[in-house]
């Protein structure tokens, strides 16, 4: 059985705010993507994020699960260096990683991040 490869979590406020203001963004009817090439550290790091207007802190969690899940199977194949930044859209609350993960995949995909993709 093969070891998956932990996700590296992005934690740090400022570099929420840098990827915000600096990167590029996709944006699908789930989930916005923002994306920021990272100079210091040949790595890549995820933060996921639900404000408070997607609901209680129950509804924000499994949020998070869920696009947490959508990104774990293509985490390997998403290249090394970039911070990327997910933020939760209205109605993704109520839908499946089997709906959400292909979305993922495909902005990830337009924005130059999927090396699995033949473009």
């Amino acid at each position: 059985m093969e070891a998956r490869k932990k996700i590296l979590s992005l934690t740090e406020n400022h570099l929420f705010k840098k990827t915000y203001s600096k990167g590029k963004c996709r944006v699908c009817e789930y989930a916005a993507i923002y994306v920021l090439k990272n100079y210091r550290r040949n790595e890549t790091r995820i933060g996921i994020t639900a404000s408070k207007s997607r609901g209680n802190a129950v509804v924000r969690s499994r949020i998070r699960r869920v696009l947490r899940e959508c990104v774990r199977p293509i985490y390997p194949e998403i290249k090394k260096g970039y911070l990327v930044v997910i933020v939760a859209r209205q109605g993704v609350e109520k839908q499946k990683t089997t709906v959400v993960g292909p979305k993922i995949r495909e902005m990830l995909i337009d924005l130059g991040l999927y090396e699995g993709a033949k473009k």
